[in-house]
């Protein structure tokens, strides 16, 4: 069992990924801002945060994995998004983040990088690609 946070401006995708967390075992808790997310990051201690990119609000999810990581710097960090990616570049390679899955995806996609991100002794896995 994992301690995992959950961070996207839509409560719908939140539940949806909780709940089928909590179904694998997890314990976890959700955000709906940057705000909520960086507080539950330093009271929660997730061993995982699972955050949208984009997020509507002051901070995008690149800058939450970031502050999350000054706190924490042993956490996993799965980047969601509904754009493409391969724009982030040189910003993506600052940031301490374990994979990128872009939207819309498969849930069950989700769970196997979760079980990769528990699995794996470095922040990043060793052949990293976006999913």
């Amino acid at each position: 069992m994992a301690k995992i946070l959950v961070l996207d401006d839509r409560p719908a995708i939140c539940d949806l990924i909780q709940y089928g967390l909590i179904d694998a075992g997890h314990e976890v808790r959700t955000a709906y801002t940057g705000d909520q997310a960086i507080d539950l990051g330093y009271l929660f201690e997730p061993q995982i945060l699972i955050t949208d990119w984009d997020l509507k609000g002051e901070y995008d999810g690149l800058e939450v994995c970031e502050a999350i990581h000054h706190a924490n710097n042993k956490i996993r960090m799965i980047l969601m998004s509904g754009h493409s990616m391969d724009h982030l570049g040189d910003r993506f390679e600052q940031q301490y983040v374990f994979s990128m899955l872009e939207k819309p995806f498969c849930i069950e996609k989700l769970f196997d990088l979760v079980e990769q991100a528990l699995t794996t002794s470095s922040g990043m896995p060793a052949s990293f690609s976006v999913n």
